[in-house]
Order: C-alpha cells, then structure tokens, then sequence
C-alpha cells in the first residue's frame, strides 16, 4: 500500500441504548497517516440489520469512493449488535476491508448475547468470519486482503495511538457529538 494511499475509519457515536432508535455512523478519510481529507456520516437503527447497507451506501455515494484503498472497521458490530457483514462490504465496494479490535473477540460469548436478545439469526455472520490476528496491540481480522498487507496497512494507518488514525478520530468525533468533547483511549 502506498504511504499517500487514503483509507475510511468507520465507528460509530456513543448512544443511549433504552431512549434512542438510532445511532451515528462517523467515517473519516484520511490520506497517509495524518492528513485529513473528509468526513462520512450516517445513521443506523440501534439493534437493528442496516448497518451493511447503510455503510455501503455512505462510501459508495462518497466523493471519495475512487480513492479509498482500505476501510477499517471498529470490530464487526455498530449501534449495539447491528452486526456488519465485512464480506459483503469488500464485495459491494471492491475496497479490502479490516476489521480492528483492542482485544480478541469471544465469538460464542457474542452468540450467547444475541440469542439472550431474541437476535439468533445473527449468529450465522459470526460463524463465517476468520479468526482475529495479533498484530501489535489489537487483534484485526481481514477481507479481501491478505493478513501481510492487512498488517502494512494498519502500521502504515496508525500513527500515535494502538489503532489506525481514521478510526481513531471516527471515535474522538463520536464521543465529541455525544458529550461535547472527547474523552478516553480510542
């Protein structure tokens, strides 16, 4: 991946889980490492089965869709457990896809959670995905790209924090919209 290469960090806007409906979806482009080129928003029903689509759409109708190179994903999970589906986002977009985590998923704990919720259904997407990869500080997993350039990718994205820049600043914005500053590790 080229150092000037731009990417989308995609995270989502804390939310209050018993009063709201919907939730914030902050994507933010960078070029390189540190400049900033943009800003993405939408929103997606709290719980709900939107989120891949709504994603989709929100790159795709971008200005910046033709330059992306590489989308990075806050996990697999936005708006409580509206469950994203990497695969289809890579295929629907073209654009290899990481999905980023501080700490190793326990997808069977996540399974009992939805089933606990009603959500079984689910639990089919969890079974697809790859196991995560430590790399660093977080653990990723990887689509449409392979775990050695998933690894150059987020080292080339990551710049003063354990994760890569747009998802970090995606994160500060959220937390920005919900309690007028940012607060706490990305």
């Amino acid at each position: 991946m080229k150092e000037l290469a731009r990417a989308i960090g995609i995270d989502d806007a804390p939310f209050d889980k018993w009063n709201d409906r919907k939730a914030i979806l902050i994507g933010t482009i960078l070029q390189g490492n540190a400049q900033v080129d943009g800003f993405l928003k939408s929103e997606v029903d709290i719980d709900g089965d939107d989120a891949t689509d709504i994603l989709c759409k929100m790159i795709t109708s971008s200005r910046f869709f033709s330059q992306l190179r590489v989308i990075f994903l806050d996990g697999v999970s936005v708006a409580g457990f509206n469950v994203l589906s990497p695969d289809e986002i890579n295929d629907r977009t073209k654009i290899p896809v990481i999905a980023i985590m501080r700490k190793k998923p326990v997808p069977e704990e996540m399974a009992k959670a939805l089933k606990r919720l009603g959500m079984d259904k689910k639990t089919g997407l969890l079974k697809t995905l790859p196991e995560p990869v430590k790399h660093n500080k977080v653990f990723f997993q990887a689509f449409g790209i392979t775990q050695h350039e998933a690894r150059q990718a987020i080292d080339l994205f990551t710049l003063s924090s354990e994760i890569p820049e747009p998802l970090r600043i995606s994160h500060m914005i959220g937390q920005m919209l919900k309690f007028n500053e940012s607060k706490g590790q990305a």
